[in-house]
């Protein structure tokens, strides 16, 4: 099944009874995160919460807190389906040649999937409805969650991170958690592994070009 947006797939999974709304209010700093866990420990229902406390953006959790859901979402059928897309993706992250004859023919399916794997460039996007630039970005107008007694502040758990290395001109879209800064940045964690050998490590402290779709 294909969808069009998250809405379609929301609907899709509410019909299934596969999405719980919360209606009470919700605190973001603790309970949030104590409700979802709580929730996926016992393989629960993604989480809708509409009154987040102090907020009027609405919470998604738990999306793909089961293996159903990660094959609804992606339309599988199996989970042996599902087992083999996690091996064609793990092939195109890193395709080997073929070494003889019979591996062409073998592999031929997989190469043929490289060919939709570049992103397809649009003038407008759904995306672009509400755009908030400069001194109008303000993180704390997002329901950031703080997940933990004692974390530093409220963490954006999958933040995109738009990078561009000091020897690519193209950027790479990496997903990692951000902690908020102030109001319009917000750094990310990366081990040791992420340092350039040719340049010091520097912990990145992103600005932030909110484009959001409601």
């Amino acid at each position: 099944m294909m969808y069009r947006n998250i809405r379609d797939f929301l609907a899709f999974l509410e019909s299934q009874r596969e999405l719980k709304r919360i209606q009470r209010e919700i605190d973001m700093h603790l309970e949030v995160t104590e409700i979802c866990q709580r929730t996926l420990r016992k393989n629960g229902p993604a989480l809708l919460f509409e009154k987040p406390k102090d907020h009027t953006i609405p919470v998604l959790g738990n999306l793909f807190g089961t293996t159903k859901r990660v094959m609804a979402a992606i339309g599988c059928k199996s989970t042996e389906e599902l087992q083999g897309i996690g091996r064609m993706l793990a092939f195109l992250k890193e395709p080997g040649w073929p070494r003889e004859l019979s591996e062409v023919f073998e592999k031929l399916p997989a190469f043929q999937r490289l060919l939709y794997v570049n992103p397809k460039v649009k003038q407008t996007a759904p995306c672009q409805e509400n755009i908030i630039t400069a001194k109008e970005i303000d993180l704390d107008w997002l329901p950031i969650q703080t997940c933990w007694p004692g974390d530093a502040g409220p963490l954006i758990t999958w933040g995109l991170v738009i990078t561009r290395g000091p020897y690519k001109e193209s950027p790479a879209g990496t997903a990692f958690p951000c902690r908020g800064g102030d109001r319009r940045r917000s750094g990310h964690f990366a081990g040791s592994g992420y340092a350039h050998p040719r340049h010091p490590f520097r912990i990145p402290v992103c600005r932030v070009a909110a484009r959001c779709a409601q």
